[in-house]
């Protein structure tokens, strides 16, 4: 394994210095791991229950954009109008913070194995998986879940890709249907019916 995803959070935080950054400047700061690492930080926030519809629509469609250069074998891209967004200091620090503590965690489990995994086009698979997941994320609902089941596919999905982690991957797989299928329950049973029952389980708990 290269260095660990936190120790990258690290050295990106020591880099910024309490600057505003935009996504392209962090996307430099990180070199070759850039992409992924960024994918992971615009994703990360999104992976708690509360859902944030408003936000989640561009982070979404620019995860998609990236599923789909990566299915066909093109480099990771971001459109301009994400590279050049700003994240202020004070942000970007609690999301290192917070992304970093999810970072360790998964360092804890996350290892090179199932290699059978990671064929040759297996590429195909991944991006098509990311791109799905993205989509999910970008839909405009606020339900609890919607953004963080297409969410955590995503940030399994990468990580299984950076880390040649194949049960991180096969996860990775599960969730990002997983995603569709609760868009499906959705659209079958109505937002109002699982809002209803959302605020019924609420209360029960």
């Amino acid at each position: 394994m290269n260095a660990k995803l936190s120790e990258d959070l690290v050295a990106l935080g020591r880099e910024a210095g309490g600057r505003d950054l935009s996504v392209g400047d962090i996307e430099q700061a990180l070199k070759g791991r850039g992409f992924a690492v960024v994918v992971l930080l615009l994703t990360l926030p999104f992976c708690t229950p509360v859902p944030l519809p408003v936000i989640s629509t561009p982070v979404g469609l620019a995860v998609a954009v990236m599923g789909v250069r990566l299915a066909v074998g093109q480099k990771p891209w971001l459109p301009d109008f994400i590279l050049g967004h700003k994240i202020s200091g004070s942000t970007l620090v609690k999301v290192l913070e917070s992304s970093g503590k999810v970072a360790r965690w998964l360092e804890t489990v996350v290892k090179p194995r199932w290699s059978a995994l990671q064929f040759r086009g297996s590429h195909f698979l991944e991006g098509a998986a990311i791109s799905a997941s993205g989509v999910v994320l970008a839909m405009p609902l606020a339900l609890p879940l919607t953004n963080s089941i297409p969410a955590w596919a995503i940030v399994l999905l990468t990580l299984g890709r950076m880390e040649k982690d194949g049960v991180l991957l096969t996860a990775g797989y599960v969730v990002s249907v997983m995603a569709w299928v609760y868009l499906g329950a959705i659209t079958f049973f109505g937002a109002a019916a699982l809002q209803g029952f959302w605020g019924w389980l609420i209360a029960l708990l």
